[in-house]
C-alpha cells in the first residue's frame, strides 16, 4: 500500500503539484494519514538524492520544477504535512456578511408587504387597471 502511495506522490511531483497537493489528494481518496507521512518522506529523500547527484552547486536551475526540488533538499525541517492544522481562511466572512444583509432585507420587504397588504393590493389594482 505505501509503495503504491509512494509512486502516486512521485507521479504528482512529476507533474507539477506539490507534496502538500499530493498528499491532500491521497488523504481525501481515504488513505491512511501515517503511510502517506511516510510515504511523502521517502519521496522527499528520493527528492534530495536527486538533486545532490544530478545539481552542483554552482549551477543553478532552469526549470521551476526543478528549483523546487533543489529548495526542498535545502531545507530538512520541511513540515511533511499540517492535517491537524486550523485553516484561518477569513475569505468567508465577507460572504456571511453579504448573506446575512441580504436575508435581513428580505424579511423586512416582506413584513413591509404584510403589514401594507391592504395598500399594496390597492396600488396593485390602480396600476392595472
Amino acid at each position: 500500500m505505501k509503495e503504491e502511495i509512494v509512486e502516486g506522490l512521485k507521479m504528482a511531483l512529476t507533474k507539477g503539484e506539490t507534496l502538500q497537493q499530493a498528499m491532500q489528494s491521497f488523504y481525501n481518496s481515504g488513505y491512511d494519514r501515517a503511510e502517506i507521512e511516510q510515504a511523502a518522506r521517502e519521496v522527499q529523500g528520493f527528492q534530495s538524492g536527486i538533486n545532490k547527484e544530478s545539481f552542483s552547486e554552482s549551477q543553478t536551475p532552469q526549470n521551476p520544477k526543478t528549483q523546487n526540488l533543489q529548495q526542498s533538499s535545502q531545507n530538512p525541517s520541511q513540515v511533511v504535512s499540517n492535517y491537524g492544522q486550523s485553516k484561518s481562511d477569513n475569505s468567508t466572512l465577507p460572504w456571511v456578511a453579504v448573506t446575512m444583509v441580504f436575508v435581513l432585507f428580505i424579511g423586512v420587504a416582506l413584513t413591509a408587504v404584510y403589514l401594507y397588504r391592504e395598500d399594496v393590493i390597492q396600488f396593485l389594482s390602480d396600476i392595472l387597471s
